[in-house]
């Protein structure tokens, strides 16, 4: 009985605070992750040179380097505890998504695991 009591009160004790942790940790991720970032070691499909411009809205950009050339694509973002869910329009009917979970994310650098465990790489664009 004393050790039901013991887990009812740990519950009940630190419960909120672990919800708190997780709601301070997706603030910190919501303002770190705004701003535009270059993928300097791809792990999947998008290659490095590529940007991805996070905004405050929730909407994303990612500009594609193929070679000498760029495709821009655009599209949103949803943050839930360290996982980031883009989704992207291919065209003006079709899109797609893809979560991401977010392995490290500081003031100037970014790592990224996709569903296969492909690591991306990324560090905070500067504006000149």
């Amino acid at each position: 009985m004393r050790t039901l009591c013991a887990v009812v009160l740990g519950v009940v004790a630190f419960g909120p605070a672990a919800a708190a942790d997780d709601k301070a940790d997706k603030n910190e991720f919501a303002k770190k992750i705004v701003g535009k970032w270059e993928i300097t070691k791809a792990g999947g499909d998008v290659g490095p040179g590529s940007t991805l411009d996070f905004a405050r809205d929730g909407k994303l950009v990612l500009v594609i380097k193929e070679g000498d050339k760029s495709r821009t694509l655009k599209g949103s973002y949803k943050l839930a505890k360290d996982k980031v869910t883009i989704t992207l329009m291919a065209d003006e009917t079709e899109s797609f998504d893809q979560t991401l979970t977010i392995k490290k994310l500081t003031d100037d650098a970014m790592e990224l695991v996709d569903e296969n465990e492909g690591v991306d790489v990324l560090k905070r664009k500067r504006e000149a």
